[in-house]
C-alpha cells in the first residue's frame, strides 16, 4: 500500500519555548494556491526549508512545485514556485537534500507529452541554480517513474532511487537506482528485484563500505484481491550499483510486513527499519489489511534481532510509519506516522503520532495529537528530520480548510512534546488527585488551547469539559485516551476565564483554569 492522503487529526498553530529552551510550534501555511502539501524538510541553525507540491484547484489539475523557508519560530520567510501552463510537476515523495556545498537538492516528476525526472538545485535564497532531466530506465518503451529519494555520494555525485512502470503491466512497479557523477551525468541506471509482483521503492541509505542499501516491499496486491502476500524488501549493492544480496521478511501464514519506509545503520553493522505489520481481513469478499506500526532490527548477517510493534488505539488500513531519525539524545530512534484515533470530534478519525524506540527495541514513549472541533480537518505527516536544538520537525498536509488545503508543520522538543513537560509522569496540578495530570499550553491563549491529560491508565467513559466564567458548558467530548495532546480552536470565544475539567461520570477529577485574551 502506497502512502496516500488519509483522515488524520488536525493540529493547529502555536509557538513557544519549552524544556531546555527548545522552541515548539504548530503551523498551517496557506499559499496563493488552493492546495499545497510539504513533502520534504531540511533543518539548519537559522531556518527550515520545506519543499511542496501545489495545485491550482482543490482537485489537482495543473500541478507545480515550490521551495519555502520558515524561521525557527515557524514564520514563513519566502516562497519560490515552479509551474508551467503546459506541464505537470509534482514532488510527492522525494526528500529535500542539503548538499555538502550548502545548496538544496530535490528530484521532482515533470510531465507533458512524456514523463521524466527533474533534478533541481536551489540556492539558500530559493533560486533555481540548475535543472537536469532524466528518463526512466526503460525509456522509450516505458516512461513513467516516481522519484523516491536522493542522497549524496562520497565522490560528490548523487544516487537517486525510483519506482518505475514495469513491462509486466500498468499495475506493476519495479525498483531502479540512478547514479550521477559530480557533473550530474549518468554513470549507471539499474533495475533491482524485478518480478511480476509489485516492488515498491521507499528508502535509500549509504552502507559503510560505500555501497547502497535500498528499502521497499514486494506484494501481490496488483494481481489478486485477497490472500495477500506482503513482504519487506531490502537490497544491498556495491558502490558501483551491482546487487550483492536481497533480504525478504520471514515467510509464514498471514505474515504481512510493510514497506521499509526508513532505514538506519547501527554501529554494530546492523540495520534498523521503520515498517509495519498487518493481518488480512475479508470485507465484502475483498481482502483488506489492518496494520500496526513496527520497527525492527537486523544484525550484520541479516538475522532478526528484535521486532517492536507500535500499537495505536486500534489497527487500521491506513496506519503507517512515514519516517525515522536517530534520537537526538543518542539513545534510540524516533518515528512518525499516523494511526487510528478513538476521540477527535464527533466521528472517529486518524491521529498523528511520534514514538521512540530504544537501541534494544524497547518502546520508550509515544505522543498522540488530536484535534477537537465540530469539523475534522486532519493533517498527514509526510516527512521528519532532527533540529539543531535537539528537537524534531514534522511536515505534511491537511484536509480542506475552507477553500484551501494548507501545508502543515509541527516542531516538538527532544521528548516529542508540543506542550511543555509532556514527558513528565506527573505534571503540576491544582487538585488533590496526584495520579492524574492536566497541562495547558499556552495560558493565556488567543487562538488555540492545547492540553495534555496524563494518567496512569485510561478511564472508561471519561469526559473533557470546558466551562466559561458564568458556569455554562462551552464544549464537551468523551475520551478513553490518556497521555495524549488535544488541540481546541478558541479564536471565536469570548475573552475571559474558563475551566478545563477532566471528569469520570459527573465528577470533575481535576480542573484547571485558563484565560482567553484577544
Amino acid at each position: 500500500m502506497k502512502r496516500i492522503y488519509s483522515l488524520l487529526v488536525l493540529i493547529y498553530s502555536l509557538a513557544a519555548t519549552t524544556t531546555f529552551g527548545q522552541t515548539t510550534f504548530n503551523r498551517l501555511h496557506f499559499f496563493d494556491f488552493p492546495s499545497a502539501f510539504f513533502s520534504g524538510v531540511a533543518s539548519t541553525d537559522t531556518c527550515y526549508y520545506l519543499k511542496a507540491t501545489f495545485s491550482d484547484t482543490l482537485i489537482p489539475s495543473r500541478l507545480g512545485i515550490m521551495l519555502t523557508k520558515i524561521n525557527l519560530q515557524g514564520d514563513l520567510e519566502f516562497v519560490k514556485s515552479i509551474k508551467h501552463p503546459d506541464r505537470l510537476y509534482s514532488n510527492d515523495y522525494c526528500n529535500l537534500l542539503q548538499g555538502d556545498d550548502g545548496f538544496m537538492y530535490e528530484v521532482a516528476l515533470v510531465g507533458d507529452t512524456i514523463s521524466r525526472a527533474l533534478l533541481i538545485k536551489y540556492s539558500q535564497q530559493g533560486d533555481t541554480i540548475l535543472t537536469r532531466e532524466y528518463h526512466s530506465v526503460l525509456y522509450p518503451d516505458l516512461q513513467y517513474l516516481v522519484p523516491r529519494t536522493i542522497l549524496q555520494r562520497p565522490n560528490k555525485g548523487f544516487a537517486i532511487l525510483f519506482g518505475h512502470e514495469s513491462i509486466a503491466g500498468p499495475l506493476d512497479f519495479d525498483i531502479s537506482m540512478l547514479l550521477l557523477d559530480s557533473n550530474y551525468n549518468e554513470e549507471l541506471f539499474k533495475v533491482y528485484a524485478s518480478t511480476n509482483w509489485q516492488e515498491t521503492a521507499t528508502s535509500l541509505i549509504m552502507d559503510n563500505d560505500g555501497g547502497y542499501i535500498i528499502g521497499g516491499n514486494r506484494e501481490n496486491t496488483n494481481i489478486v484481491s485477497n490472500n495477500f502476500v506482503y513482504k519487506t524488501l531490502i537490497v544491498k549493492t556495491d558502490e558501483d550499483g551491482n546487487m550483492e544480496w536481497q533480504w525478504l521478511s520471514p515467510p509464514g501464514a498471514n505474515q504481512l510486513w510493510g514497506e521499509a519506509e526508513a532505514m538506519l545503520k547501527t554501529s554494530d553493522g546492523g540495520l534498523v527499519v521503520a515498517s509495519r505489520r498487518g493481518t488480512e481481513q475479508t470485507v465484502g469478499g475483498m481482502g483488506l489489511i489492518y496494520w500496526d506500526a513496527n520497527v525492527f532490527k537486523l544484525d550484520a548477517d541479516r538475522n532478526m534481532v528484535w521486532s517492536t510493534p507500535l500499537r495505536g488505539f486500534e489497527p487500521g488500513p491506513l496506519t503507517q510509519l512515514v519516517d525515522m531519525v536517530e534520537a537526538t539524545d543518542g539513545n534510540g530512534y524516533v518515528v512518525t506516522g499516523y494511526t487510528a484515533d478513538n476521540v477527535s470530534g464527533p466521528s472517529p478519525g486518524f491521529g498523528c503520532w511520534l514514538a521512540k524506540v530504544s537501541p534494544e527495541g524497547d518502546s520508550l514513549w509515544a505522543r498522540y495529537y488530536s484535534w477537537i472541533d465540530d469539523v475534522k480537518l486532519n493533517p498527514q505527516p509526510w516527512t521528519m528530520t532532527t533540529t539543531t536544538d535537539g528537537g524534531y520537525i514534522v511536515a505534511g498536509t491537511t484536509l480542506k480548510v475552507g477553500q484551501h488545503i494548507p501545508g502543515w508543520v509541527l516542531k516538538v522538543d527532544s521528548f516529542g512534546c508540543l506542550v511543555p513537560d509532556c514527558h513528565l509522569p506527573n505534571p503540576t496540578i491544582e487538585n488533590e488527585k496526584p495520579e492524574i495530570g492536566l497541562s495547558i499550553y499556552p495560558n493565556p491563549t488567543s487562538d488555540y488551547l492545547n492540553f495534555l491529560v496524563n494518567a496512569p491508565k485510561p478511564a472508561s467513559g471519561a469526559t473533557i469539559r470546558i466551562i466559561n466564567s458564568e458556569g455554562s458548558l462551552v464544549k464537551e467530548f468523551k475520551t478513553d485516551s490518556f497521555d495524549q495532546t488535544f488541540i481546541v480552536p478558541v479564536w471565536g470565544w469570548a475573552s475571559g476565564g474558563y475551566w478545563l475539567q477532566y471528569c469520570i461520570g459527573s465528577e470533575p477529577i481535576i480542573s484547571k483554569q485558563f484565560q482567553i485574551t484577544k
